[in-house]
């Protein structure tokens, strides 16, 4: 929802859950990678959420994202045009994403699967409520990483 005062709020209906510091972290990589377009570091920050032993090919697995994401554009670009936003199409390129995801030796976490399908909604309405937002770039937007835990001696 947009405030009074311009900014856009958020209604947290529980339904993602707690993500460790982790792979909040990553997100915020997650999140810059999509407003840059910088499909090699979506890879890498894919890679850093979920502790996993394979040996993953980041440049590969980027290039396979890029493949998805123009898909996701072409899509936003319909829901631009005619303002319809088709739940079915968006449910069937995040089983593509888990797929290559997969394919590269990642599990998405549920919670982050949750998160990213809401991000993208996210992605859509600033696209038609500020086209020329970049949320990459904005020093408005105001996102920061999770403070490490300091050891105790």
């Amino acid at each position: 929802m947009v405030l009074n005062d311009g900014r856009v709020g958020f209604i947290d209906f529980g339904i993602v859950g707690r993500m460790d510091k982790k792979i909040w972290n990553a997100l915020l990589d997650l999140v810059q990678s999509l407003g840059m377009q910088d499909y090699k570091l979506m890879a890498k920050a894919l890679v850093d959420m979920n502790a996993t032993g394979a040996d993953v090919d980041v440049q590969k697995f980027g290039t396979q994202l890029e493949t998805i994401f123009s898909e996701f554009n072409a899509l936003g670009d319909r829901i631009e045009r005619t303002g319809e936003i088709d739940d079915s199409r968006i449910n069937e390129l995040m089983m593509n994403l888990v797929e290559v995801a997969e394919k590269n030796g990642l599990k998405i976490p549920r919670e982050f699967a949750l998160l990213f399908k809401q991000l993208l909604y996210f992605d859509r309405y600033t696209r038609l409520l500020a086209p020329d937002l970049n949320i990459a770039d904005s020093k408005k937007i105001k996102m920061k990483a999770l403070p490490s835990k300091k050891k105790k001696k």
